[in-house]
């Protein structure tokens, strides 16, 4: 298939087509073919419509759902690499959303070659390191890197002791000790919204300030909200038209925030605020979720939360150049 000839607006049978090219079709890419299906065809006329309103998080989600043929069409030109068309698949449309996040009409480029470019990258580069991936959560990133010493490295030793409240097991602290020392290992970030850690410990062992308001809503977490686990979620997303549901569902997703939101403390923001940033990002994500695009639930979460948290630090600052203008 030319590179340079797909088009986004594909109206092909993609099953038809991956068969015809001899590409094996599980269970599980044929449910996702068949999800995909039911999402209408993107046409130069819609594109153009969702283009012009890219500042709308629901405008994006559309404009991505509309592009999810094409990096099935693209993800097939990686079937000879050793990962699997469904692994392929995933990673492209992580690119796809990083192109509908960074796409500038001002750049003279189209967004399908924008897109491209994204989904390539995203794919490509997991093929290149792809070895069986050890899934680390995202968050952990932040509590390492101010760990790290003046030559940016660290021990096995200090680095077991910094992770220790964060219940990885010995596996993965290999892979994280390996890729700060040498940089080779494969190394996926996976916000997992399924924390069964005591949030409280874990940031005051980073050092994190927690005040008495905090203290109070990490005590009534704890208390009142139950961890999540992959039977339930799939249970609360089977029903999500009942407000109860709904709720429970942000709850159970509360500790995810916080461990996101700490991501951003700086100095300058302050957690507690960061936490209520991220809180409205949650709910925003379980108010516009439809499990029937076929997408994570986790995945729009921690978009819609890193968006509402940016947001509310935007705002602070212009509230700070408004309140107290520099002299």
């Amino acid at each position: 298939m030319e590179n340079n000839k797909i088009s986004p607006y594909v109206n092909y049978d993609i099953e038809k087509i991956l068969l015809s090219e001899g590409i094996e079709i599980d269970k599980q890419i044929k449910m996702y073919l068949t999800e995909i299906q039911r999402v209408p065809l993107l046409t130069p006329e819609t594109e153009k419509a969702f283009l012009q309103n890219l500042d709308d998080k629901k405008t994006r989600f559309q404009l991505a759902f509309g592009y999810m043929r094409f990096v099935v069409m693209i993800a097939t030109d990686y079937i000879n690499s050793d990962m699997e068309l469904m692994d392929l698949i995933h990673n492209g449309n992580f690119g796809l959303i990083k192109a509908t996040e960074s796409f500038n009409d001002t750049e003279n480029i189209s967004f399908a070659e924008h897109a491209e470019n994204y989904i390539r990258s995203e794919i490509s580069n997991a093929v290149e390191h792809y070895e069986k991936p050890i899934r680390i959560p995202v968050f952990t990133y932040g509590t390492i890197e101010r760990s790290l010493d003046e030559n940016n490295s660290i021990t096995i030793k200090k680095l077991a002791e910094v992770l220790k409240h964060n219940k990885l097991d010995i596996r993965q602290i290999d892979a994280i000790y390996g890729y700060y020392k040498k940089g080779s290992v494969n190394i996926i970030s996976s916000a997992d919204p399924y924390i069964n850690y005591d949030i409280e410990k874990v940031l005051s062992a980073e050092g994190v300030e927690i005040c008495k308001d905090l203290k109070e809503y990490f005590t009534e977490i704890k208390r009142i909200v139950p961890y999540l686990t992959p039977e339930t979620e799939k249970q609360l997303l089977q029903n999500l038209d009942d407000k109860k549901t709904r709720t429970r569902l942000s709850e159970s997703y509360l500790r995810f925030a916080v461990m996101i939101a700490k991501e951003y403390i700086d100095g300058k923001n302050e957690l507690i605020y960061l936490i209520a940033s991220g809180n409205e990002g949650l709910r925003k994500a379980v108010e516009s979720f439809d499990r029937t695009k076929n997408m994570d639930f986790s995945i729009l979460a921690e978009w819609s939360i890193r968006q509402e948290i940016l947001k509310g630090i935007r705002q602070f600052e212009e509230y700070k150049k408004i309140r107290f203008p520099e002299k």
